[in-house]
């Protein structure tokens, strides 16, 4: 579904993310009217010229602790499960966040450049702005349809408005097989959290302590009422 920094991929240059290896993808740039400086691997307008820089020093590295962490602090800020977020990331670009689909949907949740843009987020490669403008999003498909986490996969895949002209999920192989593996993975990221959460519960000792806990002690201290 996804190529690794294709297609209409531009990146801004005051937003560029941290630098990673080497690669021998070339890269061309160009300075617009108001002096932003953009660069793309697809080379569509003449003004546009080859970069003689190590074109791979524009790929974000992100560790699976970073993604953790971010995907983490956009769940607490948006009031979503980060499970389900995780879950949209692997389906969406394999946590991929140089990936770019053949309709030009960029990072690692796919944000169409208009949407973007309307997300207030000023660059769709940086992990941090794309997991904060997808999960933002994804949180206004599932309030616009009452919690039906079904139908907001949906339109997240094929759009608001596919989804209302059919008043559910539109009748297209793609989307229902996004749905269902978006799903199939947020099950089993689940399964793998209420894992980590069974392992990392403290050791309790069988043992009766010899003292009551401090709230125990100020409840059998209370007078009938």
């Amino acid at each position: 579904m996804q190529r690794s920094l294709a297609g209409l991929a531009i990146v801004v240059l005051t937003a560029l993310p941290a630098l990673a290896p080497a690669s021998d993808e070339e890269i061309y740039h160009a300075v617009r009217p108001d002096g932003t400086v953009v660069f793309t691997d697809a080379p569509s307008h003449p003004s546009l010229r080859k970069y003689d820089g190590d074109a791979s020093s524009f790929r974000p590295r992100l560790s699976s602790r970073q993604l953790d962490q971010t995907i983490l602090r956009q769940a607490r800020r948006y009031d979503l499960d980060p499970s389900l977020i995780r879950a949209v990331i692997k389906t969406e670009s394999n946590f991929d966040p140089t990936a770019v689909s053949r309709s030009g949907a960029i990072g690692l949740m796919q944000l169409m450049p208009e949407t973007a843009v309307k997300l207030s987020v000023r660059n769709p490669y940086d992990p941090e702005e794309n997991v904060r403008g997808g999960t933002r999003y994804l949180r206004y498909l599932l309030k616009r349809y009452n919690g039906n986490l079904r139908l907001a996969l949906a339109a997240y895949n094929a759009g608001e408005r596919r989804v209302d002209r059919y008043g559910k999920l539109p009748p297209f192989v793609e989307t229902h097989r996004y749905v269902t593996t978006v799903l199939r993975y947020y099950r089993q990221f689940l399964r793998e959290s209420a894992r980590r959460s069974a392992s990392a519960k403290p050791i309790v000792s069988a043992r009766a302590p010899k003292t009551p806990p401090p709230t125990l002690l100020a409840a059998s201290t209370e007078p009938n009422r």
